[in-house]
């Protein structure tokens, strides 16, 4: 598979601009470029599918509350959530912590199953080009991936992080061997949300509090930005 760089940073309403500049994940201030490891199908160079100019959501839709980057201490009695963090702040990437972080069975199964029962519910909203979603855990990070055409990648990406419920989301996107496309998010949890998180209504609530209006308000704010988004970047090409 081939990789395709990410940005991280904590994806916030506080932390993302109307004037379209990239949202951050995990509570990094600094954009940092994120190349995905190589496991055993990918190879280590970066590729931007066609028409992937990332266009972000702006803060009318994406309301993740922004987190400071926390200070992080060597300690050998870290929990896997402060283990996580520790790692981050030495500039290992998303993508390699969730290879190497063994999986917590009771915890991650809960947890796929939430989610992923409800991401298949907005499907129909975030991505109506997709047809199905898979959600794995380890122990305090998941991956989300959805399998899309090379066109609808970028919005896949961004469009997943509104419907996200976590302190952090790093999107990805890879390009397997076959040359199909897969985007997604990689979805950080701080030690409450860890644990809030194997309930089984914990992600349905969260997007319903956010959507109260169902599917069709969270299409409506989506497209809305998007076409924002899309008439900013036409005005900046028209300036002399």
């Amino acid at each position: 598979m081939v990789g395709l760089g990410a940005v991280l940073g904590d994806s916030s309403a506080a932390g993302a601009s109307d004037s379209g500049t990239e949202i951050g994940m995990f509570g990094a201030t600094t954009k940092v470029s994120l190349a995905l490891v190589k496991p055993a199908a990918r190879a280590s160079t970066t590729h931007s599918p066609r028409g992937s100019r990332s266009v972000h959501a702006s803060s009318r839709c994406s309301v993740h509350v922004q987190r400071a980057s926390p200070a992080v201490e060597r300690t050998d009695s870290a929990t896997p959530v402060d283990a996580l963090a520790q790692a981050h702040a030495l500039g290992v990437p998303v993508p390699e912590l969730f290879d190497r972080e063994a999986r917590d069975g009771a915890w991650a199964g809960a947890v796929e199953k939430s989610a992923q029962a409800s991401y298949l519910q907005t499907l129909v909203a975030v991505a109506p080009w997709a047809d199905r979603v898979v959600v794995e855990c380890r122990t305090a990070l998941c991956k989300v991936t959805v399998p899309v055409d090379e066109g609808h990648v970028a919005a896949t990406m961004n469009r997943l992080q509104v419907v996200t419920i976590a302190a952090g989301v790093s999107p990805f996107a890879d390009r397997a061997d076959d040359g199909e496309w897969y985007a997604g998010v990689y979805v950080r949890f701080d030690e409450s949300e860890r644990a809030a998180a194997m309930h089984a209504n914990y992600w349905t609530d969260g997007v319903r509090a956010r959507f109260p209006g169902g599917n069709a308000q969270l299409a409506a704010c989506l497209e809305a930005d998007e076409r924002r988004a899309a008439e900013r970047q036409r005005a900046v090409g028209t300036q002399p």
